[in-house]
């Protein structure tokens, strides 16, 4: 679905309902629990927040975000070897101990 350019609602309630079922196109249809929903702070000031406002806060939402990349560390050659060294000595002492325990 793509994106709406221009929004057809008024107050930022109907802004936050449209978001919320996906009908901005930018998230699922899924409710998007906030502590503080979209334009209460205009409110608690005794100033409702204009369309303007609602409409900045729609481009805002649907600008695109930075990709994330997650970078795994990769592991040097002597750290490798000690991983190997360590599993196989373990590996040695349950031999022994299985041997052992046969005997």
């Amino acid at each position: 679905m793509a994106p709406h350019t221009h929004w057809k609602g008024e107050t930022t309630d109907e802004l936050r309902i449209d978001i919320d079922s996906g009908r901005t196109g930018d998230k699922v249809d899924w409710p998007d629990p906030a502590m503080a929903p979209l334009g209460t702070d205009d409110e608690a000031a005794g100033m409702p927040p204009s369309r303007a406002r609602a409409e900045l806060a729609l481009r805002q939402e649907l600008s695109r975000r930075p990709e994330v990349t997650f970078n795994v560390p990769t592991l040097d050659t002597p750290t490798r070897f000690y991983f190997v060294f360590i599993i196989a000595l373990g590996l040695v002492f349950i031999g022994f101990g299985f041997l052992a325990s046969r005997l």
